[in-house]
């Protein structure tokens, strides 16, 4: 390798980065040496880089103006309607409320009170908040990083719309009443803060919950009349009846991704932005990285149908307003850079740890929705990945289900879209390897809603090239069980006699099994999972599954989304990977228990024209043609 000056070649082309795009303010050469310089990282700086949209460019230099000083009463007052005029109109490329966030509104800091710096990043949330309620066609619903002050912003966008509008009613919630208390906290520092000329009279029904924007006085006949522009904020808690009978012009929540019952919330606030059948308010939603479990599922599905509930996403990622030029643009190959690296230096950490780095500093939408609270299971990364991709690009599937061949031997295929049977890809007689299955049973008739499902899943085993990939689903919860055994066999056997794991903690349907010829259809213990789990050589049918199984099963669930989860065509499995250990997640163990049946075979080792060939490598890492790193 050439080098520079003493400097290797990779180590003069990073100096040369450095100095061409500058360097984020605060930090030093010694946090990136030289001889820390990763290709692998720049290459993923690059694709980000490439894939991410660009933030608007500001050359503008906004600074502060100091409040003059006034020769006359007359001269302070047309400086007061200026003022007031560009809070609401805006002035020099600022909306109206950016003028007002960035010149009036102070904020709390660990060094006291201060103003805002001025960002382009809260220039776009301004202008996007102006642009929703000037167009009366939809809202905005917002996946943030950590700590980027929205509750602050949304504080100040709540105050200008109150304080500059007459009647205009702003409802505020956050994800418990205390932290809904809290927020509007923050709306009353910044009404305390302001200038005398900007503070809308506020005196009547003043409480920690709500502020009302009039005053009460004689009239000329001595009677009590209400003055003011009479507008409202209106703070609660997230009951979903919270505003029920209400109306207004603005509904702000904030921390979405962990209100409870957020839809049936959404579901009873919404008619309250209606007039008829316009939407006359506009609704914002924001909600933090990483807010997806159990209540944040309601959440992320606002999130992926936001087209649905006229709502704009705005995606305020990692590397947005952490490393800005003197313009308050984004030095965003900067920040991308910092996150990498920070990633890197954690790499060998807790994996919990690094996942909350990750979610406080998410480059893209996938990474913002993945969990670290110890529920989901696999890739999550991945897996959101492929639930988007997914909704975007449904896969071939047709329903239906199976009857006996009365002909001859074997079973019929008959699609009906009532089915509960899924067929992603009908079975390929060339496929020498053949097929495998993984099952999560149920034993009683009974159905109620708290029942778990039975499911199943066939898989293809690897052939040569080709990776093992589920061909077939079956989730049902039938009042007669029966009929889901006899449904599942005659699956099996479409699928060339498929052999079938099955969690055998319930031992009912390997009964029917037994009892109908079918247990040539039925996988026994895995010897792997016995000799490592179980002190006792056992031959039964099906898996036990205790915790040191389950663990074992939620690492191979861990290894497939790493390498093939781009090949999961179950929209449902992928769902339920992101909730399992909070819900029941029966489809997850089917899938694991069949991953447990692909591992077992791949062990064992089979002839074909009298060569010796493994049906699954034990996993190995290569990299591919694209120079990426994969399992195989």
């Amino acid at each position: 390798m050439g080098r520079t000056k003493g400097r290797t070649t990779s180590e003069s082309q990073h100096l040369n980065l450095k100095r061409k795009n500058g360097f984020p303010p605060g930090i030093s050469l010694a946090d990136y040496a030289l001889k820390d310089y990763i290709p692998e990282l720049e290459e993923k700086i690059k694709f980000i880089m490439e894939t991410t949209e660009e933030s608007p460019k500001n050359t503008t230099l906004y600074k502060r103006v100091p409040m003059p000083i006034f020769d006359n009463k007359e001269e302070e007052g047309y400086y007061h309607r200026e003022e007031i005029r560009r809070c609401v109109e805006g002035h020099n490329g600022m909306s109206g409320k950016m003028y007002f966030w960035f010149n009036y509104c102070k904020i709390k800091s660990p060094t006291g009170k201060i103003y805002p710096e001025y960002r382009v990043a809260d220039q776009e949330w301004f202008d996007l908040l102006d642009s929703a309620e000037k167009s009366h066609k939809y809202g905005i619903i917002c996946v943030k990083r950590r700590r980027a002050g929205f509750s602050w912003k949304e504080a100040a966008d709540s105050l200008h719309d109150v304080s500059f509008n007459s009647y205009y009613n702003v409802g505020m919630n956050s994800k418990s009443e205390k932290d809904s208390i809290e927020l509007f906290s923050k709306v009353r520092f910044l009404y305390d803060n302001l200038p005398q000329f900007l503070r809308a009279t506020s005196t009547a029904h003043n409480t920690k919950s709500g502020m009302h924007f009039s005053y009460r006085q004689k009239d000329a006949l001595g009677n009590i009349v209400t003055k003011g522009n009479q507008s409202e904020i209106i703070v609660v808690a997230p009951t979903p009846s919270a505003y029920e009978g209400l109306m207004l012009q603005k509904w702000v929540a904030d921390e979405a991704g962990k209100v409870q019952h957020l839809s049936q919330l959404w579901a009873y606030t919404e008619p309250c932005l209606m007039q008829e059948t316009a939407r006359v308010g506009c609704p914002i939603l924001f909600g933090t990285a990483g807010e997806i479990a159990k209540e944040g599922r309601d959440f992320k599905e606002l999130w992926d149908n936001s087209a649905v509930h006229n709502l704009h996403r705005f995606f305020f990622a990692g590397w947005m307003g952490i490393f800005v030029d003197g313009f308050g643009n984004d030095m965003k190959e900067e920040s991308v850079r910092w996150i990498f690296y920070e990633r890197y230096k954690r790499r060998n950490i807790d994996p919990k740890k690094l996942n909350d780095f990750i979610q406080q500093y998410p480059l893209t939408i996938e990474e913002a929705f993945s969990m670290s609270n110890g529920a989901g299971v696999g890739n999550l990364m991945n897996i959101n990945k492929q639930i988007s991709s997914l909704r975007e690009n449904p896969p071939l599937k047709v329903r239906g289900r199976f009857k006996w061949n009365n002909v001859g031997d074997g079973v019929i295929w008959v699609p009906d879209s009532a089915g509960e049977c899924i067929v992603y890809k009908q079975p390929n007689k060339d496929l020498q390897n053949g097929y495998i299955s993984g099952c999560d049973p149920a034993d009683h008739d009974d159905v109620t809603d708290e029942a778990s499902d039975l499911s199943m899943f066939i898989a293809s085993r690897q052939d040569g090239l080709s990776e093992p990939e589920i061909v077939f689903e079956y989730t049902a919860r039938p009042k007669k069980l029966n009929h889901y055994y006899e449904q599942a066999a005659m699956a099996l056997i479409y699928y060339g006699n498929a052999k079938m794991l099955i969690e055998n903690n319930r031992y009912r349907m390997i009964s029917y099994f037994e009892d109908n010829n079918y247990k040539s259809l039925l996988s026994p213990a895995p010897q792997g999972i016995i000799r490592r789990f179980f002190t006792s050589r056992i031959n039964n049918i099906g898996v036990r599954m205790t915790d040191s199984v389950k663990e074992y099963m939620e690492g191979l669930i861990d290894e497939y989304t790493d390498d093939y989860c781009d090949l999961i065509p179950s929209l449902t499995l992928l769902e339920e990977f992101i909730k399992y250990k909070s819900v029941n997640t029966d489809r997850v163990m089917a899938f694991g228990v069949m991953l447990m049946n692909l591992r077992e075979v791949s062990k064992r080792k089979v002839y074909n024209s009298g060569t010796k060939k493994s049906i699954l490598p034990s996993f190995k890492y290569i990299k591919g043609a694209n120079g990426k790193i994969k399992r195989v």
